[in-house]
């Protein structure tokens, strides 16, 4: 039997209660990280020539790169408080020596799914704008165009969207084969997640409204939320 939204959110609150701590900062650390690290390459392309911007560029794909592995690593973390593991702050550098290639080969992979999605309608609307601008026929399809795309993008980042768990959860399984099983596992669960992740927009508005000082509520909460409901879809199907 599937466990209702209600009561993913009421077991992450309860294994939270005690644990906010090292969550909160496990999510500053590895928002603040990246951050800090691509700041002075910011100001100086910001002031620098074509040099400067390349190198912020160049730098601002490696920083990605980090914070997907830290993000991966915080996964990792929740896991452990979500399964009784024991569990600490250091756990958000877990993926670092636990493949993280594999971590970075997920993402291209995902992104290879994703973009061709959206491109047509991306190009089409910039096409329109820069050719048609007084065309609204011509821009309103190239709207339809995109928004069908980034329809498409949500089935598939639902599709996919327990990937990262499992790659952390299981750093030996290969890549494409957390894919499958992500696809086999969401079969059925993919407007769940979604009213999961919508029952959620309540709490962001208030957050944002606490000038985002509620942020360092809500970003564990979801975070542990989401975890419990990975656990829930993989807990009759043992991964193979």
């Amino acid at each position: 039997m599937k466990t209702s939204s209600a009561e993913l959110k009421r077991t992450a609150r309860e294994n939270l209660s005690g644990k906010y701590g090292v969550a909160m900062l496990a999510m500053i650390t590895v928002s603040l990280i990246p951050s800090a690290l691509l700041y002075p390459f910011a100001d100086n392309a910001s002031h620098g020539g074509a040099s400067q911007k390349t190198i912020y560029y160049l730098a601002s794909i490696i920083i990605t790169v980090l914070q997907l592995i830290l993000t991966c690593g915080q996964l990792r973390l929740h896991l452990n408080i979500a399964t009784r593991q024991p569990y600490q702050f250091s756990d958000i550098f877990f993926s670092f020596r636990a493949h993280p290639q594999k971590i970075v080969g997920a993402y291209l992979l995902l992104m290879l799914y994703m973009i061709p999605a959206v491109l047509p309608g991306g190009i089409l609307l910039a096409l329109a704008l820069s050719l048609f601008a007084n065309s609204a026929p011509i821009t309103g399809l190239a709207v339809i165009v995109l928004l069908a795309g980034m329809i498409i993008d949500i089935r598939i980042a639902l599709q996919c969207s327990l990937v990262f768990f499992m790659l952390v959860d299981n750093p030996d399984a290969p890549i494409r084969s957390t894919f499958r099983r992500s696809k086999e596992l969401m079969e059925g669960n993919k407007l769940r997640l979604l009213y999961l992740q919508l029952s959620f927009i309540g709490f962001y508005l208030l957050a944002v409204l606490s000038c985002g000082i509620g942020l360092l509520w809500l970003m564990p909460y979801m975070q542990q939320t989401l975890t419990h409901f990975y656990l829930d879809v993989t807990s009759e199907n043992a991964y193979e």
